[in-house]
């Protein structure tokens, strides 16, 4: 669970450092477009949070956040490609809507997570552990992408970010089988 909230930690602190200097640096793009780009995927993922719970009632944790991964995976991979300014903002955007619930689920999950035969495991300590993973890819992601941009290119430092959500994916397809919620 750690390392999905890494990933997407990573993803979320790369879309919003990086993604208005790629727009502005990179693609030339004027500076409202680079704001616009920020602004939009903050609030996309802004308004998905605050229907998590809703999405939660209709749909699995495991499908919200494999799903969310692969549809971020994609939209981030076409926005940081197309060259229409307009339509880049808009898939970046719904790579926001996929990203959204990753973080909250996962905690959600830790606190609720029961390791088999054991029955002293604390939420708060299991909160701790994958909060204390995730919060990683704030000290590190931003370094990295910096470092491949400079020696390599802001596009192959920004397709890092893309490339974290299939991983993603993959990490949380054998998360483990959801236990119930323990009071």
């Amino acid at each position: 669970m750690g390392f999905v909230a890494l990933l997407g930690l990573l993803i979320e602190s790369g879309m919003m450092d990086w993604t208005p200097i790629y727009f502005s640096d990179f693609r030339g793009s004027s500076a409202d477009t680079s704001a616009a780009v920020f602004t939009s995927f903050s609030a996309v993922m802004f308004v998905t949070r605050m229907l998590g719970d809703t999405a939660r009632d209709y749909v699995r944790d495991k499908h919200l956040l494999v799903g969310g991964a692969l549809l971020s995976a994609v939209a981030l991979s076409l926005g940081l490609l197309v060259e229409n300014d307009l339509l880049a903002i808009a898939t970046l955007s719904i790579g926001g809507l996929g990203i959204a619930f990753v973080y909250p689920l996962v905690t959600s999950r830790a606190a609720a997570y029961r390791a088999p035969g054991q029955t002293n495991t604390s939420a708060a300590g299991n909160i701790a552990v994958v909060t204390g993973i995730g919060y990683g890819a704030l000290l590190v992601g931003p370094p990295i992408i910096g470092f491949v941009s400079e020696n390599v290119s802001l596009l192959w430092g920004m397709a890092i970010v893309a490339a974290c959500a299939p991983v993603m994916a993959l990490l949380a397809m054998l998360l483990p089988r959801q236990s119930a919620p323990v009071s």
